[in-house]
């Protein structure tokens, strides 16, 4: 007799339609009091799976450009929550008018925090080789003349 088939493990995946912005370029207003950058949609098809979400500001291999750090837990569902980032006081407090790039990474194992492992801050810890991550990016900008979107999820 056959054993049964060992399970796949899948990568956690971003719903491209359900970013808003798009991604791309975004000026935000200068007087914007909020702009809420979020991934409407995540999924992972091995529905134990607890995934990590890291939010980068301007990635470097300094630890400080960790914006956000939260967990999803599983739901009995491949579709998990929205995840989201603010940019404002209730958030990230941006008020300078230099471009700056906003990632978002999801990974179906831990990340390490050791500062030595590489990459810096997106390494797994090292009994978790075989995670697997998606990853989306934003590049924005405080203008006079930007939008400002709504801050609700």
């Amino acid at each position: 007799m056959e054993a049964p088939p060992q399970p796949v493990n899948r990568p956690p995946r971003l719903v491209a339609e359900s970013a808003a912005p798009a991604r791309g370029y975004v000026e935000i207003a200068a007087n914007c009091p909020a702009y809420r950058f979020s991934i409407g949609e995540v999924r992972d098809d091995n529905l134990d799976d607890i995934i990590e979400v890291r939010w980068f500001l301007d990635y470097s291999r300094n630890a400080s450009s960790i914006a956000k750090v939260t967990s999803l837990r599983p739901t009995g569902d491949e579709r998990r929550a929205t995840i989201d980032l603010v940019i404002g006081p209730e958030g990230l407090n941006i008020n300078d008018d230099a471009i700056h790039t906003l990632e978002v990474w999801v990974a179906d194992r831990k990340f390490s925090t050791d500062p030595l492992r590489e990459p810096a801050n997106r390494a797994f810890e090292p009994e978790q080789q075989e995670g697997l991550t998606d990853a989306w990016a934003w590049t924005f900008r405080r203008t006079a003349n930007g939008g400002c979107n709504t801050t609700q999820p």
